[in-house]
């Protein structure tokens, strides 16, 4: 492939791109709607299926069905709960679990019976962090940081200003996790944080910045939220306060949250709990950076079966959007014309 013709070239990129995301969706559609895989999947949920005596998990079957019979093309659709008790959810169908009933944006630390503990351990955690940092400051060049809080988070699509730590992803501890952070992990798996497809990391959000409104997609799990670094004074300017990108309003907290309508203040060792499966939006119009411990934990309604019935259900399903099981990147597919004319045309 040559360079000599960069308008052809990005032409060639932005369709292989989207061979992949399809390839992805062939992989993932593949997988778990092929009989096959749904026999592995209940037999690995409960257990021999020509003997087991296992009481059925109703509503994960269903939500099973509806993965299953789903069409290709709304794999990755994004659409409104079609139930109306949480009307504002904005779902996929691999995240769209029926019968769940409580639906409110923002939810009480009363819920949960870890909260206290958690919020009381905010000393060690920061102190935890604030070591991290430290040891890692030789790999940062100037003020660049990235050695330390990376953008590799939600495939980088708020930016460079969202950044975080890692700790746990798609439920698996990190090295860093490992090596840094034994008080936080000894936390979190305490009260069953880490699993499934869950995700643990120290969020920051730059001084100045913010997050456009989006949704997560996944009604099945709670988002916590534990405040370590919140700043309070406002800078106000322009680009900021008139940004219709963050939504922020004259009445708003200088740092701030809103999901489904509904505004959350940070706390610096407080727990704030959201459903983010509601359109949210996050904005900092201060001098200073805000950081939380953000970490996903399962909706209070879900029984212990379901709960490990859902973690079956998403490891068998990243492995079959695993590269060799579900055949991406790999090459793009052969019937698209505009593709093979461009690759014919640079494979000199």
């Amino acid at each position: 492939v040559t360079h000599n013709d960069p308008p052809t070239m990005m032409k060639v990129r932005a369709l292989w791109s989207t061979a992949v995301q399809s390839n992805r969706s062939v992989g993932q559609k593949r997988g778990l709607a092929s009989a096959a895989a749904w026999e592995e999947l209940r037999e690995a949920v409960y257990g021999d299926t020509s003997t087991t005596t296992t009481a059925p998990l109703e509503r994960f079957d269903q939500f099973c069905d509806n993965y299953r019979h789903a069409s290709l093309g709304d794999l990755d659709h994004i659409y409104n709960s079609r139930d109306p008790a949480s009307l504002g959810q904005r779902l996929k169908v691999s995240g769209d679990y029926p019968g769940l009933q409580r639906h409110a944006p923002v939810h009480h630390i009363s819920e949960v019976s870890w909260a206290s503990e958690v919020e009381s351990a905010t000393g060690s955690i920061r102190d935890e962090l604030a070591r991290y940092i430290q040891d890692n400051k030789g790999d940062h060049v100037a003020d660049d940081d990235s050695a330390t809080f990376s953008t590799d988070f939600f495939s980088g699509a708020y930016g460079n200003e969202f950044n975080g730590v890692a700790l746990v992803r798609q439920g698996k501890p990190t090295d860093i996790a490992r090596s840094f952070f034994p008080q936080v992990m000894e936390l979190l798996t305490k009260f069953d944080l880490v699993g499934g497809n869950r995700l643990a990391f120290f969020a920051r959000q730059r001084a100045q910045s913010g997050i456009p409104p989006h949704s997560d997609c996944t009604n099945y799990l709670y988002t916590a939220h534990l405040g370590i670094h919140i700043p309070t004074e406002e800078i106000l300017t322009d680009v900021i306060a008139n940004n219709t990108t963050n939504v922020k309003t004259d009445s708003a907290p200088p740092c701030g949250m809103m999901v489904g309508g509904k505004t959350v203040v940070w706390e610096e060792g407080k727990l704030s709990i959201i459903q983010n499966a509601y359109p949210h939006h996050t904005w900092n119009n201060t001098s200073q950076d805000r950081i939380v411990l953000y970490f996903d934990f399962w909706h209070p309604d879900l029984s212990l079966e379901e709960r490990r019935a859902l973690t079956i259900f998403t490891d068998m399903k990243r492995e079959w959007e695993d590269e060799e099981k579900g055949g991406f990147p790999g090459p793009p597919p052969v019937d698209d014309p505009r593709l093979r004319a461009l690759l014919d045309r640079y494979k000199q």
